[in-house]
């Protein structure tokens, strides 16, 4: 049993925000509501803006639209998890009394029991296609008759040899309907086959059926669907001992009286634009009317040569305005005129039009939008049904009434079908007079019929052969972890899939999505095939290895392998605010049918790879996760947004230090003994508005430095975090973890959204190319859309505490995304956290004091070699940030306190053999115990909160980590002596430089500092830096080794032929070295490819190297015995490169040439080398 006690007021503020629990309702729920506060409010039930002069700002003090609740609680979106009945309560702890017109401010205590599921049934699925060995997939596109032709069935891998005509069968999924509708097996489609008068199946013979698209009319011509999850319609063709359905010959007849012409009707939909850039909304055009303009016309085109006479038109119009007057016009002539006072989500306004008017062979239809203001109206489709010309000369569908004698006229014999039972065409006789037809219809039913001249059958777009066997694997499979993949990434899946097997002793299997369509929709290509694909498997987790975007059908974009979302809803607007239309991976991972509400039953991740490559890296760097142990797994990085969106004039509309608090109290769940990094952008300045570079750099520094685990809190956006560009999407690829790969969780708006593509613009989402980084993240996790920053904190605090409790990070994510299933998980679902043990080390009396040696120890048992790392911290700082924000134009002083990581004072790395581990140092000078700014802005540090932290790693790979807690620091310093810096060395190019040297414009610096006394590394004030020319650079952040003998590694490009480089680093007593450097660079034109390397491993070639330009490279691979291999091109900017591609090679000694190609310098160099695959 649970027991929440939610207090809403916090620091004399009441919290406005909605508050959500997921709870079972299998067993009791018990709420109680305590009163807090009650305050006349003279408004009426409806939105509000908050942060006004009186009551609401200082109640709220912030500027947000909330809608105010008259109940105090509510249990909606009930389901099923895991078979167990579920639902969510929403508390809100404001809410308007209507009777009283007050509001009321309260605070909830609930007590229920957290859905833990139960065992999951697996859903039957018979195999359709084990009735025969043989199956030929053929593909169509719209309606029509199609022909297939024996030499088409003989290409395709058909043998007529000695069959008969009767075996032929034909099959089709029949009705449905996406999302969630489809039938569990296919209908027998009736075919005519022609033979030529004999008994066999000859070349030249042929097989007509009647098909349609999966965009397709009803019953009757009345409604027509458009499918916009696919574009292509499957039947599927095989050969059985049993005579196969055939079309019936109904029978010829003339009812008597004067003939009628049948009429047609043809739908016009064109999918020009997806305004949400996302969801099921797909339209034709957006017409748009400035509030200067009295009216705007927009004009069609029609082409319908085969029209004689118009008999009516109907569209289809959305428009999120109140209301417009709309005209109608036909080839200049107004048909209808109205006012629309709606034409919302969902349905739109059917406008409809009966007129006899006579039509030329382009028609155009013209739209005319008029009213006050501003107005977007977005037309969806148009439809023209009209009386055929007399000579019919292409397929035409027709719908008669009434019974009667009918006739059309054509100089070319044609086959008259009755399509209105779609699924069961009949053929209908004809009396052919000269150019005149006649037939009959003999009952008062309304028919569908479909007319097609002999010489315009369609042909099918591709015929492809598959077989049983092909399918049987997918009846077979049983798995605890599947990976499901395009065919383009077969060798990938099974890559993956074998990787995970033996690292995790669990089952694993893979499912190929092209026959997940084939086999459980029987070709459709739609997103249900995966989920009703998972109800028959029911696997703790799944993997999918493909990226995904809502343009389901190519339209704006070539189609690459990949795995769609699943789309749902329908918007407007692109802004993530909009909270439909919705990407739902955890769709496919819900064994309920329903398209609402979603509660995934396992766990399921998603690698948003385009490419082999892609993919590859990120198996090599799960890999290298789960084997490399290192001190990085025991940090943690909080990054917060500030207080305002870009500058002091926009305060943050979601509360003002609201994600810092999220960040301070998910501190909390943290281990113990994790050392915890902050990048709060409060602590940065604005260099400009919407920009603090600043924090852009600590973020990567953190980064660069090692982290297990980053949780962000703020605004965002798919293609940046927050609006100072604490992270831009341009730059993901530029962050190096140094192969410390992360994971991540963002408490943002949109960061996910991974669906989303702007051609020309943002192609990509921040969460998935983190992961996609060879060096980036591990895991990333994060929204496809708005989020709220309450729920944001309890699903991270869900998370971490399962997360570190020994759960895997995808089944932490499977219950923490219960709260808000639009945040997806990018990454192996089954990463565990693999935490060290931890001991306690030896208490430590005696203060830390400046110049004296420090000592810190502990006994470790059995003597054997380690590596390790070890940390000094200073004690934690309180931090009191002020600062003033205007809301519409009036200054507020908004006030924050919370914590910062104490200074890092030491870091060392070594190996030794020892069974009693000491650590022994001289803690610097100059850093401050009192309070350092004004009362309104200082910095404080927390007494007797420093730390040590050592990790050890043995050769077992196991690792355990010693931590020496509340330390006690003193700034009285010690009675030690050092009168001497540090010493100080650059390298480049193989060797140490002097003060002067000649280099090439990009080269790899490295450096060492080395002092008896420890170099000073604190960012605080006297941190070691470099300097170019006036550009400092902090290199605290990358500095490595003993704490005595420190290096780093920057790789630099110069922009001046002359650079001067100034080297600065204190000591531990804060002894000052400088030395001065003098670069000359030739920025004449010559290319160079410097240090080139080449390695193999588990079917990747990687090569290593740096271009002084950019160029085109080419790489060329040969045996040692001088038989080519392989070739690969690419263009390549200056710098230094990593590039891997795969191919298969078998151990031995291999050749490589590299040959690049600069055609601004028109120079061209090549190098040969070796390596060896062993």
């Amino acid at each position: 049993m649970i027991l929440a006690f939610l207090l809403v007021i916090t620091q004399e503020r009441f919290e406005v925000s909605p508050r959500e629990y997921i709870v079972s309702l299998e067993s009791p729920v018990r709420v109680e509501i305590f009163p807090l506060r009650v305050e006349k409010f003279p408004l009426e039930r409806g939105f509000y803006k908050f942060g006004k002069p009186g009551i609401a700002e200082r109640v709220f003090e912030k500027e947000r639209e909330e809608t105010l609740s008259n109940i105090p609680y509510r249990i909606s979106d009930t389901s099923f998890f895991r078979g167990e009945k579920v639902g969510r309560l929403i508390f809100y702890p404001v809410r308007f009394d209507p009777k009283e017109s007050v509001l009321v401010y309260e605070s909830l205590r609930v007590s229920y029991e957290k859905p833990k599921g139960k065992e999951m049934r697996r859903k039957s699925f018979e195999n359709f296609f084990a009735r025969s060995n043989q199956w030929f997939k053929c593909k169509v596109d719209s309606q029509g008759i199609y022909k297939i032709t024996g030499r088409e069935l003989e290409r395709a891998g058909f043998s007529l040899s000695g069959i008969s005509p009767d075996g032929f069968r034909l099959y089709n999924i029949g009705e449905f309907s996406p999302p969630v509708s489809y039938p569990e097996t296919m209908v027998e489609v009736p075919i005519y086959v022609y033979t030529g008068g004999d008994s066999s199946f000859d070349p030249d013979d042929y097989i007509l059926f009647y098909g349609e698209g999966v965009s397709r009319w009803d019953k009757y011509l009345d409604n027509y669907f458009e499918d916009i999850f696919s574009l292509y319609n499957y039947y599927f063709l095989t050969y059985s001992n049993e005579k196969g359905k055939r079309m019936e010959i109904l029978p010829q007849r003339r009812e008597g009286g004067p003939p009628l012409r049948p009429e047609s009707k043809v739908h016009f939909e064109k999918e020009n634009l997806c305004p949400a850039r996302g969801g099921t909304l797909w339209l034709w055009d957006m017409i748009v009317k400035r509030s200067d303009e009295e009216r705007i016309r927009r004009e069609y085109s029609l082409p319908l040569p085969e029209g004689e006479s118009l008999m009516g038109i109907s569209l289809r119009v959305f428009s999120q305005n109140r209301g417009f007057s709309l005209k109608l016009f036909f080839n200049s002539i107004l048909l209808d005129s109205q006012f629309i006072p709606s034409a919302n989500l969902p349905d739109g306004k059917v406008i409809r039009v009966e007129r006899v008017l006579p039509m030329a062979e382009e028609c155009r239809v013209e739209i005319e939008i008029g009213g006050g203001g501003d107005l977007t109206v977005f037309l969806d489709w148009i439809e023209v049904t009209f009386l055929p010309k007399r000579q019919v000369e292409k397929p035409l569908p027709l719908r008669v009434k009434r019974k009667g004698d009918y006739f059309f006229q054509g100089k070319e014999d044609c086959i008259l079908l009755d399509i209105t039972e779609r699924f069961n065409p009949k053929i209908l006789p004809y009396i052919r007079n000269g150019d005149s037809s006649f037939f009959s219809i003999p009952d008062s039913e309304p028919k569908v019929l479909f007319l097609a001249p002999l010489s315009r059958f369609r042909r099918v777009l591709n015929i492809e052969e598959k077989s049983e066997l092909s399918y049987s694997y997918l009846s077979n499979l049983s798995a605890d972890f599947i990976f499901v993949a395009p065919k383009a990434f077969r060798k990938l899946a099974y890559l993956f899939a074998d990787y995970r097997r033996r690292r995790s002793q669990i089952r694993t299997g893979v499912a190929l999505l092209e026959d997940l369509y084939d086999f459980y929709l029987f070709g459709i290509q739609e997103p249900y095939a995966l989920k009703r694909f998972f109800q028959t498997k029911c696997p703790d987790y799944a993997l999918l290895l493909g990226d995904g975007n809502y343009d389901y059908r190519g339209i704006f974009a070539p189609k690459g392998p990949e795995i769609p979302p699943y789309e749902f809803g329908a918007g407007f607007s692109y802004e993530v605010y909009e909270r439909y239309p919705l990407a739902l991976d955890s769709w496919f991972a819900d064994f309920e049918d329903s398209p609402m509400p979603v509660y995934p039953d396992f766990i399921l991740g998603r690698i948003p790879i385009r490419d082999e490559r892609e993919g590859m890296a990120y198996l090599q760097k799960l890999e290298s996760y789960e084997k490399k142990i290192g001190d990085y797994r025991v940090r943690f990085l909080f990054a917060a947004d500030d207080e305002y969106l870009g500058d002091p004039y926009n305060p943050d509309n979601c509360g003002l230090g609201v994600h810092i608090r999220s960040c301070e109290r998910l501190e909390e769940v943290l281990p113990r003994y994790f050392a915890v990094k902050k990048v709060y952008l409060t602590e940065y300045p604005l260099s400009q508005v919407r920009d603090k570079p600043e924090a852009r750099k600590a973020f990567s520094d953190c980064l660069s430095d090692g982290v297990f685990g980053v949780v962000y809190f703020g605004h965002g956006a798919g293609f940046r975090l927050a609006h100072e560009q604490l992270l831009n999407i341009e730059d993901v690829f530029n962050l190096k973890t140094r192969g410390q790969f992360p994971f991540g969780f963002f408490g943002s708006c949109g960061v996910g959204r991974f669906d989303d593509f702007e051609v020309g613009r943002y192609r990509e989402a921040i969460a998935e190319d983190l992961v996609r980084n060879p060096d980036g993240f591990i895991a990333t996790i994060a929204s496809t859309k708005a989020t709220s920053p309450s729920t944001n904190e309890v699903i991270c605090s869900s998370l971490l505490s399962s997360f570190f409790s020994g759960r895997s990070l995808g089944e932490s994510f499977l219950t923490s995304s219960l709260y808000d299933v639009s945040y997806h998980f990018f990454g192996d679902p089954s990463l565990l956290s693999l935490l060290p043990q931890e001991k306690e080390g030896i208490r430590v009396t005696s203060p830390l004091r400046p110049k004296e040696n420090a000592s810190l120890s502990c006994s470790l048992g059995v003597k054997e070699e380690r590596v390790f790392s070890s940390r000094v911290f200073y004690g934690k700082r309180f931090r009191r940030y002020t600062s003033t924000v205007f809301f519409d134009g009036n200054p507020y002083i908004f006030r924050i306190d919370y914590t910062l990581p104490g200074f890092e004072v030491l870091k060392e790395k070594r190996k030794e053999e020892f069974s009693f581990f000491s650590l022994n140092f001289i803690p610097p000078a100059g850093i401050p115990l009192s309070p350092v700014g004004d009362e309104n802005n200082f910095y404080q540090e927390i007494p007797n909160t420093a730390r040590a932290l050592s990790f050890f790693v043995t050769r077992s790979c196991s690792a355990f980590c010693i931590v020496w807690d509340s330390l006690v620091r003193d700034t009285v310093p010690g009675e030690g002596v050092d009168t001497s810096g540090p010493q100080l060395r650059l390298f480049a190019e193989g060797r140490e430089l002097s003060s002067l040297e000649t280099l090439p414009k990009t080269f790899l610096l490295t450096g060492e500092f080395s002092d008896p006394s420890g170099v000073y590394i604190s960012p605080y004030l006297f941190y070691p830096r470099l300097f170019i020319e006036s550009d400092e650079i902090n290199l605290s952040g990358i500095l490595e080794g003993d704490y005595r003998r420190l290096k780093f590694r920057l790789p630099l490009t110069l922009s001046s032929e002359k650079n001067h480089l100034k080297l600065v680093c204190y000591d531990n007593f804060l002894n000052r070295s400088e030395r001065l450097f003098q670069i000359i660079t030739s920025l004449s034109p010559h290319l160079k490819i410097i240090s080139p390397l080449a390695y193999y491993k588990r079917g990747l070639l990687t090569f290593n190297f740096t271009l002084s330009h950019p160029a085109e490279v080419k790489i060329k691979v040969w045996t040692i015995s001088g038989r080519f291999l392989e070739s690969f091109s690419l263009y390549l900017p200056s710098g230094r490169q990593v590039v891997s591609f795969p191919i298969v090679l078998p151990k031995g000694v291999y050749l490589f040439r590299i040959t690049g190609r600069s055609f601004s310098l028109d120079e061209e160099v090549s190098l040969d080398e070796k390596f060896l695959v062993f």
